[in-house]
């Protein structure tokens, strides 16, 4: 049967084009896109710096034979000209919190030594570098006043006594550890600190202790006993567990109820008393029977900066 006259078939070629249809039709010109002209890159405003040119700091770095990172910058120019003052309070002494005038980014210790033990403070301050010692980080040298920047640690054990909250015995060994592993990285360096108390011990906000206030260590041998610091940081732990001091020099507690007489923290207390080697209170129960950690003391720290009355003087 065939098919009516007025119906159409259509057929699809499916294959390839030939080239010669290619070749035939040109590409459309294309038009480079338009591009926004952006506004003109402004730079930051820099820091002026007056007077002559600083020496490079990098000379000193490598000849002390330090690594860069740890090495001690002192530079013969005023630290105003490069931080402004935030506030001044009492942290292991006199200190003006500040912050860089160009790029701030963190805040800052600035303390005033003079200029008649120099030499023997920068030694101190270059030759100690600790976990649980106060890190000194640039110094500047004035005709009559040598400034020493330290990292900022907002609280001291004198603000952890002030606080209506005590430390329980892990916190207290979280503390105690920290001062001891500083003592013994004073002692190892022929180093014994002649004024440890809770005013010059210094918690950040991560918990971590260090110590203050080196120009107050002198020379001692590592070998020999260490009576005066043992028999202050007694002190320094009585006052944290009691929130006060005893009469001449008396250690003691008088909450039993918190701290039993059979508890660890008594026992370390009592050992303060006994023993004149840092090694042997290293080795006490209260700090081999825990995992101590510096993150233990973040809620006390907390509750510190906030509860703990600080001292200050303000700029504007």
């Amino acid at each position: 049967m065939s098919a009516p006259a007025d119906k159409r078939y259509t057929q699809f070629n499916l294959g390839p084009l030939g080239g010669d249809r290619l070749s035939s039709q040109s590409p459309a010109p294309t038009q480079p896109p338009n591009k926004r002209k952006g506004s003109p890159f402004q730079e930051p405003p820099r820091k002026l710096l007056k007077g002559k040119p600083r020496g490079l700091s990098l000379p000193v770095i490598v000849s002390s034979g330090d690594r860069a990172q740890q090495a001690l910058v002192v530079r013969n120019e005023s630290p105003w000209d490069t931080f402004s003052r935030v506030y001044e309070c009492e942290l292991a002494g006199p200190v003006a919190v500040v912050e860089r005038i160009v790029r701030p980014s963190t805040v800052l210790a600035v303390r005033e030594f003079s200029k008649e033990a120099i030499d023997e403070t920068l030694d101190r301050f270059k030759c100690i570098r600790h976990d649980n010692i106060i890190l000194a980080q640039e110094c500047f040298l004035t005709a009559d006043l040598l400034y020493v920047v330290f990292e900022h640690q907002p609280v001291s054990l004198d603000h952890l006594v002030a606080c209506r909250k005590w430390p329980n015995e892990i916190q207290l060994a979280s503390v105690v550890a920290q001062v001891l592993n500083g003592l013994s990285h004073l002692a190892a360096n022929g180093l014994e600190h002649r004024s440890l108390s809770c005013s010059g011990v210094l918690v950040g906000c991560d918990g971590s202790v260090k110590i203050a206030r080196l120009e107050s260590c002198q020379p001692r041998p590592p070998n020999l006993p260490r009576e005066r610091e043992i028999k202050a940081l007694g002190v320094v732990v009585m006052e944290l567990m009691d929130k006060d001091a005893k009469e001449e020099g008396a250690i003691g507690v008088s909450d039993l109820q918190r701290w039993p007489t059979g508890s660890d923290a008594v026992g370390f207390l009592s050992a303060t008393t006994s023993t004149d080697w840092l090694d042997e209170l290293m080795k006490h129960p209260l700090l081999t029977r825990r995992r101590w950690s510096k993150g233990y003391l973040v809620g006390l720290v907390s509750f510190a900066l906030i509860s703990a009355r600080t001292f200050y003087s303000r700029f504007d």
